[in-house]
């Protein structure tokens, strides 16, 4: 019948839609996300008619959930740089001795030595408020030994610190040193000590000069050499010194107050520069009188030679009324001057006093040989040579003299006038030139 058509119509109108996540939908069907889908209805029979609706119910799986989780580290990185704490020492003591020699290139001389030094002296170490600072890491302690040339080291020596013995390394690991050794003090904490003695034999070999720095609070050196002429240099004298034909001893003595040598040091290891030698104290070996400087010497009493000479050929002429050539001068002027020659070019092979006595000689018996017969005597020539052999001996005598050479040179100029003087006292010299002599007052 109709009603019950209608009743159910009625009843499908009515009914609720079963949704599950969203609207129902005519002929739909679930996708597979959960959500419905509409279909196309089929049309129905006649006006007034309604769509059908349905609705299906699928599970719908849960929503998945995602945990993020962020963690933050704090990373600490230690980061280090290196500095080198300088300590000079608080006493530093120098002592030994010098053998001398002499080495020769050719007919050259250089004076040589070996030398046998004892270094000495305490460290004061002080780290102060360094010791306790956690942020400080203390590396190995070495001690720097500066020397001016490394090849003058004979032999390896040992380094004594707190009566333990370590081994010498080379190179000084320190700008302000130049070249030079160190001493690593392998297994020593430095900074749980205060005061530590130390002692280094040194075995070396030099030429010419041997110089030291006095590094230190409280300085002294003390050298003995059998060298018998020094010659002292820098900035401090020896406060104590002897010197004879056996050799010399000295002693230098100074202070951090007087030299500010640390200052300078440490402003040139900063710099990264050597340290100057201009505060070093040493001794130079020295020839006073090598036969060159005795030549250079000789050379300057040449005129004098030449004038005395001349003077006594002038003397000879005016009172013995001989007449002398101008040729004959300059002859026995050149004579006088081939000496010099003679003395520097056999000096080199023979030693200066055997060259100048060689010299001397065949000059003297030339120029006596030629006066001979230019005075017409072998009396006079032999007298005018023993003179001239005179004069060469005043001359060695002054060349060998360090200290009295100015006097001498002195004392023979003025015996020279006053014999030219005695001899002539009595000379008309009017009558020397064939001039008329003036009426006497």
């Amino acid at each position: 019948s109709a009603k019950p058509a209608a009743a159910r119509r009625a009843a499908a109108d009515s009914a609720p839609a079963r949704v599950g996540e969203g609207p129902a939908a005519t002929g739909s069907k679930a996708d597979p996300g959960g959500q419905t889908l509409d279909a196309p209805a089929t049309p129905a029979a006649g006006p007034g008619a309604q769509r059908a609706r349905a609705a299906v119910a699928t599970p719908t799986p849960p929503e998945p959930r995602y945990t993020s989780r962020t963690v933050i580290r704090l990373v600490t990185k230690e980061t280090f740089s290196d500095h080198v704490l300088t300590v000079l020492p608080e006493d530093f003591r120098i002592s030994g001795t010098v053998a001398t020699n002499r080495l020769y290139r050719g007919i050259y001389a250089v004076p040589v030595y070996a030398t046998k030094l004892t270094v000495s002296g305490t460290f004061s170490v002080d780290v102060g408020k360094l010791r306790d600072d956690p942020n400080v890491r203390f590396g190995e302690p070495y001690v720097a030994v500066g020397l001016g040339d490394v090849r003058g080291l004979r032999q390896a020596p040992n380094f004594t610190w707190q009566g333990k013995t370590f081994a010498v390394q080379p190179g000084a690991k320190l700008s302000a040193f130049g070249e030079g050794v160190h001493v690593p003090l392998t297994g020593v904490k430095v900074a749980s000590r205060r005061s530590v003695a130390f002692s280094l034999p040194l075995d070396l070999a030099g030429a010419t000069k041997l110089s030291f720095a006095p590094l230190g609070r409280n300085a002294r050196v003390d050298l003995r050499a059998d060298w018998p002429h020094p010659s002292f240099y820098g900035r401090f004298l020896p406060t104590q010194r002897t010197v004879d034909a056996a050799g010399f001893t000295a002693r230098w003595e100074t202070t951090a107050l007087a030299s500010n040598l640390g200052a300078r040091f440490r402003a040139a290891h900063k710099s990264g520069r050597a340290l100057a030698a201009d505060h070093d104290v040493g001794v130079s070996f020295i020839e006073p009188v090598d036969h060159y400087s005795q030549t250079s010497r000789a050379t300057k009493y040449d005129l004098l030679f030449v004038l005395l000479t001349f003077s006594a050929f002038f003397l000879f002429e005016v009172v013995k009324q001989l007449r002398i050539h101008p040729m004959q001068y300059a002859l026995v002027g050149a004579a006088l001057a081939t000496f010099y020659l003679l003395v520097i070019a056999l000096s080199e092979h023979l030693g200066f006093t055997l060259a100048y006595v060689i010299a001397s000689a065949a000059c003297v018996g030339l120029i006596g040989h030629y006066l001979a017969s230019v005075l017409a005597s072998w009396r006079r020539g032999l007298g005018f040579s023993a003179g001239l052999a005179t004069l060469y001996g005043a001359l060695y005598g002054i060349l060998q003299s360090e200290d009295q050479a100015l006097l001498l040179g002195a004392l023979l100029v003025f015996g020279g006038l006053a014999t030219v003087m005695t001899v002539t006292r009595r000379l008309d010299w009017y009558s020397v030139g064939g001039r008329p002599v003036p009426d006497q007052a």
